[in-house]
């Protein structure tokens, strides 16, 4: 069999549904491999279109020995809060999303946590265009007095 008919051959049997230009070079690459004795590599074609990634923005709320931290995750109509909230004595953490005129359109808080440790993931929904403009982050007290607060603005 010559070179020509080894390709024609591969090629042939090859019937993926991938596009012509695709199964061409796996069955030259196949081919060439058969009568030179080298593993066949095919590659994958290149992806066309890359996804962008949504904005994230990390935050730091600090009161004394409290805090919370995490990351906002910004979405076309809502916002992601993963956060951690280390609490000395009671405390909260409170995650409100406001639109571009300043509208409180999402909240969400923690119950109370004495002296430990939490995490967790919040999704707050902004159902407008473009989603939140900025979201606040609080620590309150146990009578659920704000301590410490923080703006976050969308990157």
């Amino acid at each position: 069999m010559g070179f020509t008919e080894g390709v024609r051959q591969v090629a042939r049997a090859g019937t993926t549904g991938l596009p012509h230009r695709v199964k061409a070079a796996a069955g030259v690459t196949a081919a060439a491999a058969v009568l030179t004795g080298a593993p066949a590599v095919i590659a994958a074609p290149a992806a066309t279109a890359a996804t962008a990634a949504d904005p994230s923005s990390q935050f730091d709320v600090r009161y004394g020995a409290t805090y919370g931290v995490g990351t906002i995750r910004w979405h076309q109509r809502s916002v992601d809060v993963d956060y951690s909230l280390k609490a000395s004595y009671c405390r909260r953490l409170y995650a409100f999303a406001h639109d571009a005129n300043g509208n409180e359109r999402s909240r969400r808080s923690t119950s109370l946590h004495c002296n430990d440790v939490s995490s967790d993931t919040w999704n707050l929904p902004v159902d407008i265009p473009g989603g939140p403009h900025y979201v606040i982050i609080c620590l309150a007290d146990e009578t659920d007095h704000y301590v410490s607060c923080e703006q976050y603005d969308r990157p």
